[in-house]
């Protein structure tokens, strides 16, 4: 049996990938329930916050409109006349989208000497109670737990979709492959404009004619074939013209 040997260059490749933590796997996919807030239907511009609880109408709407955020309110009463359950829900996705995104968006050196948790979310991921022996214990919620040593790096925000994923390489700028297609292609016709415009002429040359192109054609070529323009043979025969003599003087 034969072992392929793998290159220096692939060997370092394939150690830089890093899998997704399973800890954390499910709350990226609570980060992707909705787009990012400046994406949401009626967001204005430069508000990066997620206040869809605000009224039931719009955590409706919401619903109707993305699945997975239908998914992620699966048990609560949309209807009932005090909605806390919704309103606890869609608090605890807004802080965890918060957190995640606030992570993504930073930079390598702000991440390794900024915080991270504003007053408000150290409120909603820390809080304290008392055990059955009447001791203080300090519990924290299980996004920040499954935070606890993770390469925050990898926590990135995808240049095309918006989604936070995390970058099993660490060169990774994308979700998916199809995302990173595009962005290739985004930045090849921004390097190189011309060649771009010139390829859509070529190719728009080369691609038949659609057939509503053909059938216009047809019937242009129809209504001009009985209007030609008059040729020597068909033009009607012109009468001799008589020159006028000349009148003898007076």
């Amino acid at each position: 049996m034969m072992i392929q040997k793998m290159s220096n260059g692939r060997r370092q490749q394939a150690s830089r990938s890093r899998p997704t933590p399973d800890n954390l796997l499910p709350f990226i996919d609570m980060a992707n329930a909705l787009p990012a807030p400046e994406k949401l239907p009626g967001a204005v511009e430069g508000d990066f916050r997620d206040h869809y609880w605000d009224r039931d109408e719009d955590v409706e709407a919401l619903a109707a409109q993305f699945k997975s955020f239908q998914a992620y309110l699966k048990g609560a009463d949309l209807s009932a006349e005090l909605p806390v359950e919704t309103v606890r829900l869609c608090k605890s996705l807004s802080t965890i989208r918060a957190v995640l995104r606030t992570i993504a968006r930073k930079d390598k050196s702000e991440l390794a000497n900024g915080n991270l948790l504003i007053g408000s979310q150290i409120e909603d991921f820390v809080s304290g109670h008392a055990d059955q022996d009447g001791k203080f214990r300090v519990e924290h919620h299980p996004l920040l737990r499954a935070l606890e040593g993770v390469e925050l790096v990898r926590i990135r925000e995808c240049h095309i979709c918006g989604k936070i994923f995390w970058a099993g390489r660490i060169d990774q700028l994308c979700c998916t492959t199809r995302c990173a297609k595009v962005l290739r292609t985004r930045r090849w016709r921004e390097c190189y404009p011309e060649r771009y415009k010139q390829q859509r002429y070529v190719k728009a040359q080369a691609q038949p004619k659609k057939n509503y192109e053909v059938a216009r054609d047809e019937v242009e070529r129809r209504r001009l074939e009985p209007v030609k323009a008059a040729s020597s043979a068909r033009r009607p025969a012109r009468l001799p013209v008589r020159r006028s003599e000349k009148l003898p003087p007076d």
